[in-house]
């Protein structure tokens, strides 16, 4: 059994969408395959059309030693390829094993319980991370598949994750090595795609695939149908990409699409060669003549008006110059004089008399009586 393990700590590079349509591939071609889910978001599940929040046996039942690795196994509606579904729990994992002793070898031991004749092939969809699950995944497996996005940000990590790899093969598994990068999502209309490969085929000569798996969307359709790219679409480019890519997976050779063709230049190509007549060959008809040139007769030049050219030196002559447009009268409004009449005061209304509430004063010529007058007044003296 080929045991081989699909990483790359970045997300969205086509781990799970590899791992699921080359098992597909494979399977189509006779071989039986075992897919394990070991990412904890389970798309590779549900890609399957499974649940992994349903799964009543999951790969973390597997690593907690709660089922053998057998008892997990799934069939798929494609012949020949079966599933362990993954769980949520798997998010908790690295803590809730951290303390267990030979952690980085849980999976290992759980797969060499399985019959070496029950699979020819064994895939593992690692998590986009470097963390304890996908220790164990390399542990477990021989090979490494690096699917690459065809970009730079998937590029600049490539040191960091082959840093990992060998970490594990001079520690955990010396048997572990690199079986190829895949370029993944890849767009020939872009420049940026080109380079990339370079790049990686000057660092990592030899173990880029030929293959270019191309941008297609029905390969982001599928896993919504819950079927391989060969049971959604098997006539898209997406289909004959992952078959091409098993073709070089088996060791034949790749059905890779032809070549765009090289848009022509706007120059033309030079002429043909005119076949000239020989001795040997005097029916070769001799070149036509050439036609006489025809002189073509250009217009008479019309006569310029004399353009005035400004100097600092002098002014320019009164005739050159043009002639002032009269400005018509704008109204400009005075400072000294109102522009609007001053305002006519309303006439003023008679004013009606006011009744005052207090009595008036008595003329001088009414008596009044003081009050002193109603005082006796004193005897006179006898």
């Amino acid at each position: 059994m080929r045991r081989i393990a699909f990483m790359n700590q970045k997300g969205g590079v086509g781990k799970t969408t590899t791992v699921v349509n080359l098992g597909s591939a494979l399977a189509r071609r006779g071989s039986k395959v075992l897919v394990i889910d070991l990412d904890a978001q389970g798309n590779l599940t549900l890609h399957l059309n499974g649940d992994p929040r349903g799964s009543e046996r999951t790969i973390y039942d597997v690593l907690k030693g709660a089922c053998p690795l057998p008892d997990a196994i799934r069939e798929t509606e494609e012949p020949r390829l079966s599933v362990i579904p993954s769980s949520p729990s798997l998010a908790g994992a690295e803590l809730e094993f951290a303390q267990a002793i030979g952690r980085e070898t849980l999976l290992r031991e759980a797969v060499d319980l399985l019959p070496a004749d029950r699979f020819d092939y064994l895939f593992i969809d690692c998590p986009p991370s470097l963390g304890l699950l996908t220790l164990n995944a390399l542990a477990a497996v021989r090979e490494v598949v690096i699917p690459l996005q065809t970009e730079y940000l998937a590029l600049y990590g490539m040191g960091r994750l082959l840093e990992v790899v060998a970490l594990v093969r001079r520690r955990l598994n010396p048997a572990l090595s690199l079986a190829g990068i895949l370029a993944c999502r890849y767009d020939a209309r872009t420049h940026l795609a080109g380079e990339v490969l370079e790049e990686a085929e000057r660092h990592f000569p030899g173990k880029l695939f030929r293959t270019r798996i191309r941008h297609n969307v029905k390969l982001a359709e599928a896993p919504s149908h819950g079927k391989t790219i060969f049971l959604y679409a098997a006539d898209s480019n997406g289909a004959k990409d992952y078959a091409a890519f098993a073709d070089e997976f088996l060791g034949g050779p790749p059905l890779t699409p032809s070549p765009a063709a090289v848009p022509a230049t706007a120059s033309s190509p030079p002429p043909a060669p005119v076949p000239k007549a020989s001795k040997k060959n005097p029916s070769t008809p001799p070149p036509p003549a050439p036609k006489p040139v025809v002189p073509v007769a250009l217009p008479t030049p019309l006569k310029s008006s004399p353009v005035f050219v400004p100097s600092l030196s002098r002014p320019a002559p009164a005739s050159v110059l043009p002639k002032p447009t009269p400005i018509p009268a704008v109204f400009v409004p005075s400072l000294t004089k109102p522009l609007l009449p001053k305002p006519v005061p309303p006439p003023a209304r008679p004013l009606a008399p006011v009744v005052s509430p207090i009595p008036a004063a008595k003329s001088a010529s009414q008596s009044v009586a003081s009050p002193l007058s109603t005082i006796a007044k004193p005897p006179s003296a006898i």
